[in-house]
């Protein structure tokens, strides 16, 4: 799944800081991989992949 990191926080109603924390987070417990291209020309993308259960 990827997604634009700025609209999905508003939509949520946080901020972006707290997605990216969420993320790590979920990463650190082996539930997801993520990446974040901060470079894309319409703001940060962030592409994640839902990991199997083991």
């Amino acid at each position: 799944m990827q997604f634009p990191l700025h609209p999905a926080a508003r939509a949520l109603g946080v901020q972006p800081v707290l997605v990216r924390t969420a993320l790590h987070r979920l990463a650190e417990a082996e539930m997801v991989q993520f990446r974040i291209d901060d470079h894309s020309a319409d703001g940060p993308r962030v592409t994640v992949s839902v990991l199997p259960v083991a």
